[in-house]
């Protein structure tokens, strides 16, 4: 398994968008902090469950552009959704440390997500319902 930051960030951002969460786990610490704009996630279990949530809309990930420095890797996408938002460009800045993803800065437009984040809320009450 590599430990170059670039090569984890991308791996992890593509393995989401083909929700492949099996190929996400390892790539974790077990203790990651991820912060976005709605709210914070501690720990890789409960991160998995919001991924695999969102899984219900995710159809894919597009790469547009990836930064490396030293342990941080900074992934330019866009999170393709079956909605009406479709692809809404994000933003994840991540900090590799030990081979493992330890935090993670998640960057995007709410207003342009929203039609996401809605149709995710009908498909999780009709799926529980």
């Amino acid at each position: 398994m590599t430990r170059d930051p670039r090569t984890i960030a991308v791996s992890y951002v593509e393995a989401c968008g083909r929700r492949d969460f099996d190929a996400v786990a390892p790539l974790l610490a077990p203790d990651v902090r991820v912060r976005g704009p709605a709210r914070v996630i501690e720990g890789a279990a409960p991160y998995l469950a919001v991924l695999r949530q969102l899984g219900a809309i995710w159809a894919g990930s597009t790469v547009r552009k990836v930064f490396a420095d030293g342990a941080d890797a900074c992934v330019f996408y866009e999170f393709v959704s079956d909605t009406p938002a479709g692809a809404v460009p994000m933003v994840e800045w991540v900090r590799v440390e030990e081979g493992k993803i330890r935090a993670i800065e998640l960057f995007y437009d709410r207003v342009a997500f929203e039609a996401a984040r809605e149709e995710l809320e009908r498909r999780v009450a009709r799926k529980v319902g």
